[in-house]
């Protein structure tokens, strides 16, 4: 009986794929389906949640990605490409809303505001109107300051509105004045900026820029 030709098997090959010989632009669509979900994280008050969800949001969301412990190139691009993709929302309620001028509603990583791309930003105005008076200027002025931080933000989406049930209009044009048109002169001013949308009460506005211009895509009265 012949015996079987063994052959020992090939040792694993200890060569390193060169990834960074790659073009960049390949190496960035590689990093673009390792984010093809198109993550998104929301900030709001920690008192609210639980134990464990607090400790959950005290991780970075970096952590997950395992592509920043490369090196500093790879981490460079990937943080690029993690910012293009992702949505960051803010929620500030009576929580966070109110506290001294001089304290940030949300405690952020510290370049979170000055890299992110699409930002949606929800205010309860409940907590800026005490009954019937008018939100208070430290009040706005703080989110203008949050907006101000944004760098490099491309589309923001600002909701004002009650998150609890108020017995009166939830629109005026004394509202839309200080939450909305105030606001939207100030985006345009962003020198990256692409698209606006802006609630206050009942009635949107949204923008978008084509070339050197900005087009009304609805404005709504609900």
């Amino acid at each position: 009986m012949a015996r079987p030709n063994l052959r020992p098997r090939p040792k694993p090959s200890k060569a390193l794929f060169p990834f960074l010989a790659l073009p960049t632009e390949l190496r960035l669509q590689i990093y673009n389906y390792l984010l093809l979900s198109g993550p998104s994280y929301c900030y709001t008050h920690a008192d609210l949640l639980s134990l464990h969800l607090r400790q959950r949001r005290r991780r970075s969301p970096f952590s997950r990605h395992s592509m920043l412990l490369a090196n500093r190139q790879l981490h460079a691009e990937y943080m690029q490409a993690f910012y293009e993709r992702t949505s960051f929302s803010f929620y500030i309620d009576t929580d966070n809303g109110r506290r001294s001028a001089t304290v940030p509603f949300l405690t952020l990583p510290p370049a979170l505001l000055r890299n992110l791309r699409t930002c949606r930003l929800w205010v309860d105005l409940g907590m800026m109107m005490g009954g019937l008076d008018p939100p208070r200027e430290a009040s706005v002025a703080q989110v203008e300051a949050l907006l101000g931080r944004m760098e490099r933000v491309r589309s923001v989406h600002i909701v004002w509105g009650p998150y609890i049930m108020m017995r009166r209009p939830l629109y005026n044009e004394e509202l839309w004045e200080r939450l909305g048109e105030r606001f939207v002169q100030r985006l345009k001013g962003g020198a990256g900026m692409q698209e606006i949308t802006v609630v206050v009460g009942n009635r949107f506005l949204r923008l978008r820029r084509e070339g050197a211009k900005w087009v009304e895509r609805g404005v709504k009265v609900l």
